[in-house]
């Protein structure tokens, strides 16, 4: 299990746009202590990016890399000598050391507490805080708004281990999760599993009816995951008119608050798939449709999270390229594309991308880039998201021999 601790200035880790530590000013800072050095040219390679010094201030523990990224600086599982250095760092820079999960340390690099997402504005001590006992039980679904679906494996107190269906396994304070629903429903659970593996072989009829079950399950949490699913099937299906359907029931659903479920953004998701329904479609109604919902989402703060800045690309308020700079930390599409090889989370927010610039295409009448651009998508390893389907689709990359 991987865990990131970040020197931060902002309140969520998943926040892309709060206050930035600039990449400049911590170099300076970290290359002013002489056990920083600067990467050599094999390293800056592996890594394909040079935002990154390297610490050797401990032989016994080995070096570790500090990576600025997007206006943090994290350090993957990082033992208690690096966990130091990150606080001795973090008072110099005004920030704070917090772990992804909310963990916060001692000078040392020793444990402290948890909580440490709510308290950003307070760079002063932060009080250890006495676990209080969680309502959760094994096997309860959850979901969270950096890491997505999750499954309960075990409960301590108010600390959660967490089984996220792409992010892994993870130790999360319970207060940074939110139920789904419990126990009692983790076979129908089990069935939205399968459902999703009969999708990946294109067994399109009994995904959709799988998908269709276990939406049912969430009735009456007001929420909805799966419809979008389910009209992403119908469309695979060549059923069009019943998958626009669906896409508008989800985007209505969040707009007028009969469905809860959304993504970290508000449910900026549903819009874009929407929107490209109505581009594919030729369809005004559905575009224009989707469009004044993106609109309405754009003018929340929350917009800067994934995947709000793509709706920025649709609504042409950002361009791709920006997109790369800001949200991917990048200057071309080849370095995220290699990141993409080994790490999940940038695959998925990758594919989402292409898919919306490949749509983007479409839309300017551009039909070859735009099977291009699918193309790139489709080639990447298959996150399970709705795009990646779709645009496989359109290459002829998906079902499975076709």
């Amino acid at each position: 299990m991987s865990i990131f601790v970040y020197i931060t200035r902002r309140r969520y880790s998943y926040d892309r746009f709060g206050e930035s530590i600039d990449k400049d000013i911590w170099q300076s800072v970290a290359l002013a202590d002489a056990e920083f050095r600067v990467p050599t040219e094999e390293e800056r390679q592996s890594r394909r990016n040079s935002s990154f010094l390297v610490w050797t201030g401990n032989p016994t523990v080995g070096e570790a890399w500090f990576i600025w990224q997007n206006g943090e600086i994290a350090v993957r599982n990082p033992p208690k000598p690096v966990i130091a250095k990150a606080m001795q760092l973090a008072q110099k820079l005004n920030a704070r050391v917090v772990s992804e999960t909310g963990e916060l340390f001692n000078p040392d690099g020793t444990h402290k507490g948890f909580g440490g997402w709510e308290d950003t504005k307070n760079f002063g001590p932060i009080a250890n805080r006495a676990a209080s006992s969680s309502s959760y039980r094994s096997g309860d679904q959850v979901f969270h708004d950096k890491f997505g679906h999750g499954r309960v494996t075990a409960v301590n107190g108010d600390r959660l281990t967490v089984a996220f269906e792409q992010a892994g396994e993870k130790l999360m304070v319970a207060r940074y999760v939110r139920p789904l629903f419990g126990a009692d429903a983790l076979d129908r659970a089990i069935g939205a599993d399968r459902a999703d593996a009969l999708l990946c072989v294109g067994r399109l009829s009994e995904a959709l009816e799988g998908f269709a079950a276990a939406n049912e399950s969430f009735r009456k949490s007001r929420s909805a995951p799966y419809l979008t699913k389910m009209g992403t099937v119908q469309w695979l299906m060549g059923n069009r008119s019943a998958a626009k359907e669906l896409y508008r029931s989800s985007v209505d659903g969040v707009r007028f608050g009969t469905i809860a479920y959304a993504d970290a953004a508000g449910g900026v998701g549903q819009g874009l798939l929407l929107w490209y329904a109505g581009i594919t479609t030729e369809d005004p109604n559905a575009t224009e449709h989707a469009l004044d919902y993106l609109t309405l989402l754009a003018k929340e703060s929350r917009i800067q999270i994934w995947p709000g800045p793509l709706a920025q690309i649709v609504l042409e308020t950002k361009s791709f390229d920006e997109i790369l700079g800001h949200s991917f930390d990048a200057n071309n599409l080849t370095e995220v594309t290699e990141r993409a090889k080994r790490d999940i989370l940038t695959t998925r927010e990758l594919t989402q991308a292409l898919f919306v610039l490949g749509t983007q295409y479409r839309k300017q009448g551009d039909q070859d880039r735009c099977r291009q651009v699918f193309q790139q998508c489709a080639q990447l390893e298959n996150p399970h998201e709705d795009e990646w389907y779709l645009a496989a689709a359109e290459v002829g990359l998906f079902p499975p021999g076709s």
